[in-house]
Order: C-alpha cells, then structure tokens, then sequence
C-alpha cells in the first residue's frame, strides 16, 4: 500500500503539466551483474531483455520529466566458482525479473538527441535459479513467483539511480541507452548482505 502511494505521488506530476507529451513503447537487451557479498566468488554478467513503455512531459524547451514502466531480466552468473560452503566446483545463473518505475529529468541537447538522470524503483516478479557440480553433473533448479528462498539477500524491491541518453529519428524512431546502479546495498542490515546491482541496456522503440 505505502509503494503504490509513493508510485502515484511520483507520476501524478507528470500529468498535472500543460504542454505536449510523448508516449514512447522500448524493447531490447540488458547485461547485469548482480556482485554478492565478498565471501562469494566473483559473479559475470547474464545477458536479459527487456520491454516497457514511457511518458514524457516538457516543462520548458529544453527540459521534461518522464516516467513509465519496464520488465527486465536481471540476474548474475558463476562458471565455475568455489562457494564459500563448499570446496566443489559449480556453476550457476539466476535470473531476476524485476518490474521497474523510472522517474526520471530529461535534458535536451538537440532536436534528436537528449540525455537523462533519475532514479528508480523496483519490484520482484519472477526468479529463476540453475546450477551444475563440474564433477558430477548433477544440476539443481528453482523457480517462483517470488523470491527463492537460497537467494534471499536478492530483495524483493530494488532502488537505485539511472542515467543514458536517446536518440529520435524521423519524430518516432528511438534509441535508447542506459545504465542503472542499485543502491540498496548500503541499506542491509545485515553486514555484506545483499548485492551490488548495476545493469546496462540497449532499446529500440517507438514514440507518439
């Protein structure tokens, strides 16, 4: 209850304002890395997608706010790795689909091209978990609606900032870069719990 009235205080902003708008429609790929606490092997980038849609308000010429929605496949993979709780050989991928509210400050620099910064709010959809031993082969997988419980420093609601940029093509056409940095790390309470969450994505779309 207290996230959904915290989402419509950070969108209703954006419809209250007079000028034109755009409604904007993305899908493309995402490369994150989910880095656990110290004590875990070093964790590589999975490769996701993503798809979403955006509304964008001016406030002056040069400057408009947007918010909206996206789904990406975030996640983190080890191949192979020595866990800390065990001396054998494995490798595994998670994969984290999060359901994400950008709200963000656009600045534009020319008719095509405009950079922006903001933040983000996140919340768990779905989660996927696979591993493999190296020497036997014997392999073990989860999937929930929710978060699974071996990887619970994964938190079901992620924050974070995210900066890019867009470029617009014949009025509609866009493509669109960003990055995005969890900062939810800083506020476990459990000491190096959780992850260090940073993810890049690349789109295509269409705008109105």
């Amino acid at each position: 209850m207290r996230l959904s009235l915290l989402i419509l205080l950070l969108v209703l902003p954006l419809f209250s304002m007079g000028q034109r708008s755009h409604i904007g429609v993305l899908g493309g790929a995402i490369a994150s890395n989910f880095t656990s606490a110290p004590f875990f092997p070093q964790s590589e980038p999975i490769l996701g997608t993503t798809v979403g849609f955006y509304y964008n308000r001016p406030v002056s010429a040069g400057l408009s706010l947007e918010s909206g929605f996206s789904l990406a496949q975030k996640g983190a993979r080890h191949d192979p790795g020595l866990f800390f709780y065990s001396p054998v050989p494995s490798s595994s991928r998670l994969s984290l689909s999060y359901l994400s509210l950008p709200v963000l400050a656009r600045v534009r620099l020319s008719d095509q091209v405009s950079i922006h910064g903001g933040g983000y709010l996140a919340t768990l959809i779905h989660s996927y978990y696979f591993s493999t031993l190296k020497t036997t082969g014997e392999t073990q997988e989860s999937t929930n609606w929710d978060i699974i419980e071996q990887n619970s420093a994964y938190a079901r609601h992620d924050f974070g900032l995210q900066v890019g940029a867009r470029c617009v093509f014949s009025e509609h056409l866009v493509v669109n870069a960003s990055y995005d940095h969890g900062i939810g790390r800083p506020f476990s309470r459990v000491f190096n719990d959780g992850p260090r969450n940073r993810s890049v994505s690349m789109s295509v779309g269409y705008q109105w």
